[in-house]
């Protein structure tokens, strides 16, 4: 995702796409990692 950040300058429509992918799958396992620990307690 680092990366991802360092390109927005140069192709933001592209990059940012590709961040914003990035941003969703760690959304996504924090929402997992949550459920995860509300159903076993």
């Amino acid at each position: 995702c680092e990366m991802v950040r360092l390109g927005l300058a140069k192709n933001l429509a592209d990059e940012a796409s590709k961040y914003y992918n990035c941003f969703l799958k760690a959304e996504e396992e924090a929402r997992e990692k949550k459920v995860g620990i509300w159903s076993s307690s």
